[in-house]
């Protein structure tokens, strides 16, 4: 650790030393911030992280750290956990300290859903240039895209291809086993149901999706992508085809 890291535990409304286990050895982060509903502040001269489980009994704590976040070094990224790991940076400590204030009084909040799809018109929605190009263009490089085989008579999803620079393969690599790719659950019931309609009408389709994801390193955390979906003129034994082309990035879709 750099000589100005700084690292602040918070319990019951005040600062205390990091915990130790009886035999003095050291608890995980996770241990601190889940079973015992610690805050943890990291703070330098590049700006400040902070992370709560926002149900755990830390009401306390959250209520000085938006009184003492004020002096800490902006920009100040805010990580919580409800259902997963949120994380959001504010350009200036008192935004963070209303935004901490704003999340406070939503501790209690449950998600019915894990993952969320909202779509928009490609035409008139601002679209990042990626995505912007591939829409005028109809199409997009094969590396920067995620191709699916759509089963629409018994509504099954199978990836079939990972391109290397697409936004999938930045966090999970081109794995076709990997969570993303993965059926049945609920994620894939979510973001393969506009495959179906793009197969039938032949239409690409933007929307953005936000999902409690399970990362390689096995926590969940909600991502949040943009996404432009084109119809694949090959039909092999049956089956359509999509390409996939996203984004990760901030979404339209605000559930806190």
């Amino acid at each position: 650790m750099d000589i100005n890291d700084l690292e602040i535990w918070i319990d019951g409304g005040r600062i205390v030393p990091r915990p130790v286990k009886p035999d003095g050895s050291a608890y995980t982060d996770r241990h601190l911030l889940h079973a015992m509903s610690m805050v943890k502040i990291e703070s330098n001269n590049s700006g400040t992280r902070i992370e709560w489980i926002m149900f755990g009994s830390n009401w306390s704590s959250l209520m000085f750290l938006g009184d003492f976040v004020v002096t800490c070094a902006a920009p100040v990224t805010l990580r919580y956990f409800n259902a997963g790991w949120f994380e959001e940076t504010l350009s200036t400590a008192q935004a963070a300290r209303d935004r901490i204030e704003e999340l406070l009084s939503k501790a209690d909040v449950r998600f019915n859903e894990r993952t969320y799809v909202e779509s928009y018109d490609p035409v008139t929605h601002l679209m990042p240039e990626k995505l912007r190009r591939a829409f005028e263009n109809a199409s997009a490089p094969e590396d920067d895209a995620v191709i699916c085989a759509v089963d629409t008579v018994h509504e099954q999803i199978s990836v079939e291809h990972v391109g290397k620079e697409s936004a999938l393969a930045q966090v999970w690599g081109v794995s076709p086993v990997s969570f993303p790719c993965q059926t049945g659950h609920s994620y894939d019931r979510a973001v393969s149901r506009h495959y179906y309609e793009v197969v039938r009408t032949g239409k690409p389709l933007y929307d953005h999706v936000l999902a409690a994801m399970v990362r390689p390193d096995g926590e969940v955390t909600w991502l949040g992508y943009k996404r432009l979906i084109f119809a694949e003129p090959k039909v092999i034994n049956g089956f359509g085809r999509v390409k996939v082309i996203s984004e990760i990035g901030p979404v339209d879709i605000k559930l806190l």
